[in-house]
C-alpha cells in the first residue's frame, strides 16, 4: 500500500455534513469520500492521478484499474431544440457501464452551452449533482420524466428539431465519451419513439 500523506483540514460544518452525507451513501470513510471527491475534481480538470496510489478503501470502490471501466450509450441521447440563444433546455441519455467495477458520470461540456449540469428532481424542487453513480455492468438511465437528466445553460444558440449538440461526458474511471444529442420538439415522445 502506498504511503498516506496525513494533513489537518478545516470544512465550513455544512460542507462536512454534505460529505459525510455522500460518505455514508457511498459506503466509505468521511476521508475515503474526501479523496474520491479530490480525484474526481483533478479527472474532470484533466489531471490523471495512478490508481495505485489509492488506499485500499477507495481502490475497493472505484476499481484499481483503469481498464476493466468502459462505459457506452446504451439509448436513446436527445435534447430539447432551443428557440433562441440564452435559454435551458434539458437533455437525457442511457449509458451502459461495460466495466466490473462502479464508475460515476463526474463532468459535462459542450460549445452548445456555457454548462451542462446534472440535475435531480424532487416533489419541492431541483438541485444540482456534482456526479451519479454507475452500477458495475448496469445502467445510468437519465429519461423524461425520470429523476435525474442534464441541463444545458446559456444555449450559445438557437438549434431545431433535428439538428444534433455535441456533449462530452467525462467519467471517474472511464474514457470520456463525445455523444451526438439529437434536437427534438417533445422530449418523451420522441423518447419511447427512439427507444424501440
Amino acid at each position: 500500500m502506498a504511503d498516506r500523506k496525513s494533513f489537518a483540514l478545516r470544512l465550513d460544518p455544512d460542507l462536512y455534513n454534505a460529505v459525510a452525507r455522500l460518505a455514508s451513501a457511498d459506503l466509505r470513510s468521511v476521508n475515503a469520500e474526501i479523496e474520491y471527491l479530490l480525484r474526481e475534481a483533478l479527472r474532470a480538470r484533466g489531471v490523471r492521478v495512478e490508481a495505485s496510489a489509492e488506499g485500499p478503501e477507495v481502490a475497493q470502490h472505484a476499481g484499481t484499474s483503469t481498464s476493466v471501466a468502459s462505459v457506452t450509450l446504451a439509448g436513446p441521447a436527445i435534447v430539447r431544440a432551443a428557440s433562441s440563444a440564452d435559454i435551458e433546455v434539458a437533455g437525457y441519455v442511457r449509458l451502459h457501464n461495460n466495466g466490473a467495477t462502479p464508475d460515476r458520470l463526474i463532468a459535462l461540456r459542450s460549445e452548445y452551452a456555457e454548462a451542462v449540469q446534472i440535475h435531480a428532481a424532487t416533489q419541492d424542487a431541483t438541485r444540482v449533482l456534482g456526479s451519479l453513480a454507475i452500477p458495475a455492468g448496469g445502467v445510468l438511465e437519465l429519461a423524461p420524466g425520470g429523476p435525474h437528466y442534464l441541463l444545458l445553460l446559456g444555449v450559445r444558440r438557437a438549434f431545431a428539431p433535428g439538428e444534433t449538440v455535441k456533449i462530452r461526458l467525462s467519467f471517474a474511471l472511464a474514457p470520456p465519451l463525445e455523444l451526438d444529442f439529437l434536437a427534438v420538439g417533445n422530449s418523451s415522445e420522441s423518447w419511447q419513439a427512439l427507444d424501440r
